[in-house]
C-alpha cells in the first residue's frame, strides 16, 4: 500500500510540474494557487521522492468541506434534513448551472449513465446548445479526479457493488453513484429509478413522462421548470424595449461645430429658463467644473444645471442635445438631459438634468485607501453589486441604440451598497450621427486604438463591449487595468496584441509570469471560473461577452458569495485553492494560520523548510531589497543552515582573534536565511567590474 501511495505522489508531482516554468521563479504554479519558489528544471525527475511516501502523513489535505464558514455549516445541517437530488441528463443539458443552485437546498447526485447520454448527445450534434452544455459538463467532470467516499451526505452507505464518488468542483460538490451491474433491459432514464429508490433520493427531471414513470416506480420526482430569474434580472428585463430608440447611422453628422454667439453666460445666483416648462430656475452653488462647463445646484428639487463655457456652446452640440431632450429616458441613475436652458435673452446656454449622488469610481473604488475610507463596510459582494448596476444601465442604453463611447471611472458614481450607480456626463454619449468626441486608451478596443480622433468616427456596440469588460475587471480588481503587467510593452501595444497576463486554465496561458505584483494575482485566483473565462475571452481572444451574458455571470458570482462558495474579501491575502487541495499550517515566523496546497506542504516537509505565509515572505523580499541582498523567498533547510553557521564561525576564527563587524552581520544573515550577496556579485563588486570594462574599452578602442 505504501508503494502505491508513493507512486501516486510521484505521478501527481509530475503532473504539477507540467505547469511550472523553467528556472527559479516566484509562484511557479499560479494557475492552481501554490505560493512558492522552487528551483526547477524540466529535465529533472522526481526519483528522489521515491523512498518517501508523502501521502501517508496523517491529516494532510483532509478538510471537512462544510466547515469553511458558519453559513456553510448551517447549510450542511439543513441539507441532511432533505433527500438528495438525482439530476438526470435532460436537466443538465438544458442548464449545467443547476448544480451550483442546488447547493443551498440539497446535494446534487448523478448516475453513471449520465456520461453515456452526454456522449450520445455530443455525437448527434443536432442541438447546438445541448452539445455545448454537454461539453461544458465534460470539462467540469474532468477538472479534478473524483474521490471515493464512504457515505452520501444523508448518511446512506453503498449497496452491493455500488460506489460513491465525490467531485470537488471548486464552487460546488457533486456526487456520482456508480452502479456496476445495472439492469440492461432498462433505458438510461429508467436506470435512475432503482438508484433513487435505494438511496432515498428525489429525481429532478425535465421530462413529464419520465416524471410520471418515476412516480409509478415509487420514486419522489420533481419536474424542473427552468432557471428562475433573480430580482435584479427581472428589473432589467421588465422594462423591455425603451420607448425611444435612436437610429444607427453609418456616417457622422455634417452639422458644423461652429460657436453660437451668446450675449452672457449665467453664473451662481442668476436665473435660467427651461425650454419645456418655461418656469425660471435659479442657479445655486457650483458643485463641479470641467473643460466643458460648470454644474450648479438649482432651485428645482433634485435637479442640477450644466452651463457650458462660451466657446463650448456650438451648433453641433445644440443639435445633438435637442435630440437627446426629445427622447423619453427614465432610468434611475442615468442623468439624461431633461430640458435645454436659456439665459435671460433666450439664448441656449446649458441643460437641466437629475442630481447625482455618490463618489466617482476613479477617486474611491479604484484607490485602495479611498475605498476603505469611503466604503468601510463594503465586501466583494458590493463590488459585484456595482458591476451588476453598471451592466443594467449600459444594457438599457444599448437597447435605446445609445453608445456611451467614453466609459470612464470619473463618470460613474458609487454609493450605498453599490447596486444603483449614477452615470454622469451623459451629454457626451454617442447618439445617431453624433459621436462621443472623447475616449481613453484603457477603455478603447484594440481595433480603434489607431484612431487619431474620436469625434470623426462612430463607435459600435462591439467596441463598447471591450470597454464594458475593462470596467468589470477594474471594479473586481479595484483600479487595476487588465493589461498592466511586469515587463510588458506600452499599454496601447499590450491592448493591440492581446497581451493579457492573467492565466486561464483552458486558454493556453498557464504560467502567468508577467502578472503584476501585489494582491492582483490573489484576487484573480479567487474569481470563479466563468468570470475568468469571460475576461480571458474579451482580452486575449477578442471573443467579447455580451451584456446579457455578463449579467448572468455576475448574478452567478453573487450567488456563489452568498452561499459561501466564493470569497467575500475584496483583497484576499493568498491564492485560492480547490477544497480538496487545501491544508492549514502555521507560519513559522508570525504564527498565523494560512492555507497552502497540500502537495507544496509535502515539499516543504521533505526539504526540512519552515512554512511561511505570503505576507512574511513578502516582508523578507522587501527587507532584502532594501538592504541590497538577495534573499530566497522560501526558507533554507535547517540541516544546511547549521553547516553554513559552522563554516562561517570557523572562517571567523581563522582570520582574526577579535570579532569583526562583518561576522555578526553574516550570522544575522544566516538566521534570516540569507545565503547570497557579497563577493563579485554584490553592489560594489558590480560597480568595480563596470569601471574595469569601461577603462579597458576606452584603452583598446572597443567603444
Amino acid at each position: 500500500m505504501g508503494g502505491l501511495n508513493t507512486v501516486q505522489a510521484v505521478l501527481r508531482v509530475g503532473a504539477i510540474r507540467q505547469f511550472m516554468p523553467v528556472g527559479k521563479v516566484e509562484n511557479p504554479i499560479r494557475s492552481i494557487g501554490i505560493p512558492a519558489v522552487v528551483n526547477y528544471s524540466r529535465e529533472s525527475t522526481s526519483t528522489e521522492l521515491l523512498p518517501v511516501s508523502i501521502w501517508q502523513q496523517p491529516n494532510i489535505g483532509t478538510i471537512d468541506l462544510r466547515q469553511r464558514t458558519p453559513q456553510r455549516q448551517r447549510q450542511a445541517r439543513d441539507r441532511l434534513r432533505v433527500p438528495g437530488a438525482l439530476v438526470d441528463a435532460s436537466v443538465l443539458l438544458a442548464d449545467p448551472g443547476v448544480i451550483m443552485r442546488l447547493q443551498d437546498k440539497t446535494f446534487p447526485v448523478i448516475s453513471t449513465t449520465l456520461r453515456q447520454e452526454l456522449e450520445a448527445t455530443t455525437k448527434r450534434g443536432s442541438n447546438k446548445p445541448q452539445s455545448e452544455n454537454a461539453a461544458k459538463i465534460y470539462r467540469l467532470l474532468d477538472r479534478e479526479e473524483p474521490r471515493i467516499v464512504a457515505t452520501l451526505p444523508n448518511g446512506m452507505a453503498p449497496r452491493d457493488n455500488d460506489r460513491f464518488l465525490r467531485f470537488d468542483l471548486g464552487w460546488a460538490e457533486l456526487y456520482q453513484i456508480e452502479r456496476r451491474s445495472p439492469q440492461r433491459s432498462m433505458s438510461w432514464q429508467e436506470r435512475n429509478f432503482p438508484i433513487a429508490r435505494d438511496y432515498k433520493l428525489g429525481l429532478l427531471t425535465r421530462n413529464e413522462s419520465q416524471h410520471r414513470a418515476a412516480i409509478r416506480a415509487g420514486v419522489k420526482s420533481v419536474v424542473w421548470k427552468g432557471k428562475r430569474e433573480s430580482p435584479s434580472s427581472r428589473a432589467t428585463t421588465s422594462k423591455g424595449i425603451p420607448s425611444t430608440q435612436f437610429r444607427l447611422p453609418a456616417s457622422v453628422s455634417v452639422v458644423k461645430n461652429t460657436p453660437i454667439p451668446v450675449s452672457s453666460v449665467p453664473g451662481s445666483g442668476e436665473m435660467v429658463r427651461p425650454s419645456r416648462s418655461g418656469v425660471a430656475v435659479r442657479l445655486g452653488n457650483a458643485v463641479g467644473a470641467g473643460g466643458e462647463g460648470t454644474v450648479f445646484l438649482t432651485s428645482s428639487p433634485g435637479k442640477v444645471a450644466k452651463i457650458y463655457r462660451r466657446e463650448r456652446i456650438t451648433r453641433w452640440r445644440h443639435e445633438k442635445l435637442k435630440r437627446m431632450v426629445a427622447a423619453d429616458v427614465e432610468y434611475k441613475g442615468i442623468c439624461w438631459p431633461e430640458e435645454l436652458l436659456t439665459n435671460s435673452q433666450g439664448e441656449f446656454v446649458g441643460i437641466l438634468m437629475p442630481h447625482a449622488h455618490g463618489h466617482p469610481l476613479q477617486k474611491s473604488v479604484f484607490v485602495s485607501p479611498m475605498l476603505r475610507s469611503k466604503f468601510p463596510s463594503w465586501t466583494r459582494r458590493n463590488l459585484v453589486n456595482l458591476c451588476i448596476g453598471v451592466l443594467e444601465r449600459i444594457d438599457y442604453l444599448h437597447r435605446m441604440n445609445v453608445i456611451i463611447g467614453d466609459i470612464n471611472p470619473l463618470n460613474i458614481l458609487a454609493h450605498g451598497d453599490g447596486s444603483a450607480p449614477y452615470f454622469v456626463d451623459v451629454d457626451s454619449f454617442q447618439i445617431e450621427e453624433f459621436p462621443c468626441p472623447v475616449g481613453t486608451i484603457n477603455f478603447s478596443a484594440p481595433e480603434i486604438q489607431h484612431w487619431d480622433s474620436y469625434s470623426a468616427r462612430l463607435r459600435t456596440k462591439e467596441h463598447e463591449l471591450f470597454a464594458v469588460a475593462t470596467m468589470m475587471f477594474m471594479i473586481l480588481l479595484p483600479g487595476k487595468p487588465p493589461y498592466s503587467q511586469q515587463g510588458g510593452e506600452s499599454q496601447r501595444k499590450n491592448i493591440q496584441q492581446g497581451n493579457f497576463p492573467y492565466p486561464y486554465p483552458y486558454g493556453g496561458q498557464a504560467s502567468g509570469q508577467t502578472l503584476p505584483r501585489g494582491p492582483w494575482r490573489y484576487i484573480w485566483s479567487h474569481l470563479p471560473n466563468p468570470v475568468q473565462k469571460e475576461f480571458h475571452g474579451s482580452f486575449h481572444k477578442r471573443n467579447r461577452c455580451s451584456l446579457a451574458d455578463w449579467l448572468k455571470v455576475m448574478e452567478g458570482y453573487k450567488q456563489l458569495i452568498d452561499s459561501g462558495y466564493a470569497s467575500d474579501e475584496i483583497f484576499p491575502r493568498d491564492f485560492a485553492l480547490s477544497r480538496s487541495e487545501q491544508v492549514n499550517v502555521a507560519c513559522a515566523r508570525c504564527g498565523n494560520s494560512f492555507t497552502v496546497h497540500s502537495t507544496h506542504y509535502e515539499f516543504i516537509k521533505l526539504g526540512g523548510t519552515d512554512p511561511k505565509c505570503t505576507q512574511c515572505l513578502e516582508k523578507e523580499r522587501l527587507a532584502s531589497k532594501t538592504s541590497g541582498a538577495v534573499v530566497p523567498v522560501t526558507s533554507v533547510p535547517k540541516r544546511k543552515k547549521k553547516k553554513r553557521k559552522q563554516a562561517a564561525s570557523a572562517s571567523v576564527k581563522s582570520t582574526s582573534a577579535q570579532p569583526s563587524k562583518a561576522a555578526p552581520s553574516k550570522q544575522a544573515g544566516d538566521d534570516s536565511d540569507d545565503d547570497t550577496g557579497g563577493g563579485c556579485f554584490g553592489f560594489f563588486g558590480c560597480l568595480f567590474w563596470i569601471l574595469v570594462f569601461s577603462w579597458l574599452g576606452s584603452y583598446f578602442g572597443w567603444f
